[in-house]
Order: C-alpha cells, then structure tokens, then sequence
C-alpha cells in the first residue's frame, strides 16, 4: 500500500526546490532567448481571450509553456545542466534538475479515476489510456467549487509521483470527443489520438485556450 502522507510531503518538497531553481532562474534564463521570444509572439493571438481571465493568468501560462520547452522530450534541460549558474546551484537543487531531465514533463489531458487520499489522484490521460499517480494542491482546490470532466496539466514526475506545474485547465463540458473534433478542425492531417498527443507536446497554446469554454455544461 503506497504511503500517501510520504508523497505529499514529498511532493512539497519538490514544490520548494522547483520555486528556487524553476521559477527564480531557468525560466527567466529561457525567456530572454531569442528563439522562444516567438511563444510570447504567439500568445498576442489569443488575447481576447486573456482579457476575459484572471489578470495574472496570462504570464503564469507564458511561464508554463516556458517549463514545458526545459524540460520536454529534447528540451533544453541536458545543456542547462552544464550552465555555469545551474552548476552553481545547490546539490538539492542540482539533484532535483537532473531528476528531471530523466523523464520529459508533458500536457497531459485526463480524468480523475481514483481519489485515493487528499491531494493524490489516480489520472487516466484520455488519449494514451496511461495511467499515472498525480499530486495537485491546485485539483484538490478546484474540487472544492467545480466539477470537471476533463483536465489539462503540465506534468512532471518527482521520482514518486506527477506533479502539475503552472496553470491547471479544466473542463465541465468538454470531453476527449470535443478535443479530438478541435484539434482535428486545426489540422487536418491528425487522424488518431497519437497524432493528437504529438500535436498537443508540439504547439500547446492553442489547447490551453480552451480554457475560455472551461465553465461550459455538459448536454447529453
């Protein structure tokens, strides 16, 4: 039986070296490359729709495309890793990053299957059918007050469980049928929920967006 108090103490501990070493240094670090000056360019295109959200969302997403870039399938975490500041970092720190470096974080579309103790779900993704141990304070807030059918996080896994990073986008109306439909109204050339799933790791802005039908109800 998995010790769940264990993982979430565990997965603080990981929230607290990812604010030091993530959100004081790497991303302001991959921000001011040129290369990704364009995710910030891109984001322009849907500012109607940040107009209608929560004023600090907007960076908070910026932030979170700019993680996933880090620490993706061929990210920029292996040659970050020999960066002179990052070496600089404490051994917690260090230790921490090459963690992971060791598996790619991912957008993840999925349910809730299991809510085996506070903070810890048991997630299905909705398109590769994985099943994987999710840690999220920002879930367990979200069910307070809503009923989701579907989210959408960026995860990384600790070493124990996933964790979500940035911005949570969940969905009331939308299941992995309205997704499937969206993005295959984007690019025709998606026939299967592989090529979604490639399509999601590849631009993901668009997905997140959807955030702006988020409260919508389901009608059977």
């Amino acid at each position: 039986m998995k010790n769940y108090k264990s993982i979430a103490a565990f997965s603080k501990q990981c929230q607290r070296i990812s604010a030091s070493v993530l959100d004081d240094f790497l991303i302001s670090y991959v921000a001011s490359q040129k290369k990704f000056s364009r995710i910030i360019k891109k984001s322009r295109k849907y500012k109607h729709i940040f107009q209608e959200l929560q004023p600090e969302l907007p960076e908070l997403f910026i932030t979170q495309l700019l993680a996933h870039q880090i620490f993706k399938e061929n990210g920029m975490i292996r040659s970050l890793l020999n960066h002179r500041a990052v070496k600089d970092s404490t051994p917690e720190e260090y230790e921490y990053l090459q963690l992971m470096a060791e598996l790619p974080w991912r957008f993840s579309f999925s349910t809730i299957e299991v809510h085996p103790e506070k903070k810890n779900y048991l997630m299905k993704d909705a398109f590769s059918g994985e099943e994987f141990l999710l840690h999220s304070e920002s879930i367990t807030t979200l069910l307070t007050t809503e009923n989701p059918v579907l989210w959408l996080n960026l995860i990384g896994f600790n070493g124990r469980c996933w964790q979500t990073f940035g911005p949570v986008v969940y969905f009331q109306g939308f299941t992995s049928d309205d997704i499937f439909f969206f993005a295959t109204e984007r690019n025709h050339d998606i026939e299967n929920d592989a090529d979604l799933i490639k399509s999601l790791q590849k631009n993901s802005l668009p997905y997140m967006m959807l955030i702006s039908g988020a409260k919508l109800p389901h009608f059977l």
